[in-house]
C-alpha cells in the first residue's frame, strides 16, 4: 500500500515522481490513502482509492474500512486538494534534474502502454473516488470532480459505498450514472440504507451505456418501501451481452414498480 501525505504546500501535485509512483501503484491494484495535514488536524481519505479487487468476488466492504469510520476519516477533507486533483498535469511537474524529467516524460510517451494524459485522468479520477461518500455535499465542484472521473476513458474497474448516506437524492445518483467512464467492465455499488433514494432509473440508465460489463454487483438493501428497482435490475440484464457476474441485494424492498413485468 501507499500513503501520500500533503501538507499545505500541496508538493506532491507538483513532483513528477511522487505522481507516476501513485500512477504506477493504482495500475497495480495497491491500496493508496491520502492524508491532509491542514490546521490543527489531519483528515484521511482512506482505503478509497484503489481500483476494486479483481473479479469482484465479494463485497467492497470486505476490503475498506466500515462506511462510519471512513466518513469520521475524511471530514473536512480540504476541498481545495480536491479542486488541485482536478488539474494534475505531470507534464509540468518538477524533478530533481530537468534531465530526470526528460527521461521520464520520454519514457511515458515512447512505452506504448499509457499516456500523459491518461496519467493526469488517472490520478485525478482516483481522489473523486477516494472522495466519493462526500462528493453530494461539494456543490458546484461536484460536477467537475465527476466529470474528471468520466475523462479517465482507461478505468475499468469502479466500486462506489453510497451505503448510509441520508442526504444522498434521486439527483446525486443520477450524476454518477451519467460519469461511469464507458469502459467500466466491473462496478460495484452500494446504496443500502440511504432512506432519501426513490427512483434508481438515473444509476440504471448510467450502467446500460456500459457495453463492456461484465460484472455488477448492486446492493440496494433497505431502501425505501416506495422504491422503483426495476430498471435498475432490467437494464444491466439488456444492455452488454459479456455480463457474466450479477451480484443483487433487494432485502427489505417492497415494491418493484410496474416495470418488473418485463422479465
Amino acid at each position: 500500500s501507499l500513503l501520500v501525505v500533503l501538507d499545505s504546500t500541496m508538493a506532491w501535485f507538483s513532483r513528477l515522481w511522487c505522481c507516476y509512483e501513485t500512477f504506477t501503484a493504482l495500475g497495480h491494484g495497491r491500496s493508496v490513502d491520502v492524508s491532509a495535514y491542514h490546521g490543527n488536524r489531519v483528515s484521511v481519505l482512506a482505503q478509497g482509492v484503489a481500483p476494486c479487487e479483481e473479479g469482484m468476488a465479494v463485497p467492497c466492504k470486505k476490503y475498506c474500512l466500515p462506511s462510519g469510520a471512513r466518513d469520521t476519516l475524511s471530514q473536512g477533507f480540504p476541498v481545495h486538494i480536491l479542486e488541485r486533483a482536478l488539474d494534475v498535469r505531470i507534464e509540468r511537474a518538477a524533478a530533481s534534474s530537468e534531465s530526470d524529467c526528460a527521461v521520464l516524460l520520454e519514457h511515458i510517451t515512447r512505452s506504448g502502454v499509457t499516456t500523459v494524459k491518461n496519467v493526469n485522468d488517472v490520478i485525478g479520477a482516483a481522489f473523486v473516488v477516494a472522495a466519493h461518500r462526500q462528493l453530494h455535499t461539494l456543490g458546484e465542484l461536484r460536477s467537475r470532480l465527476l466529470h474528471t472521473l468520466l475523462s479517465n476513458t482507461s478505468r475499468t474497474e469502479l466500486c462506489l459505498d453510497l451505503s448510509g448516506l441520508h442526504s444522498l437524492c434521486d439527483d446525486n445518483l443520477t450524476e454518477w450514472g451519467c460519469s461511469f467512464p464507458a469502459r467500466l467492465q466491473h462496478v460495484q455499488v452500494d446504496c443500502s440504507g440511504s432512506s432519501h433514494l426513490s427512483n434508481l432509473s438515473g444509476l440504471a440508465a448510467g450502467i446500460r451505456r456500459l457495453d463492456a460489463l461484465e460484472t455488477l454487483c448492486l446492493n440496494v438493501s433497505d431502501l425505501s418501501s416506495q422504491v422503483d428497482c426495476a430498471d435498475v435490475l432490467a437494464h444491466p440484464l439488456s444492455a452488454s451481452s459479456r455480463l457474466w457476474k450479477l451480484d443483487l441485494d433487494f432485502r427489505n424492498v417492497e415494491s418493484f414498480g410496474h416495470s418488473i413485468h418485463n422479465f
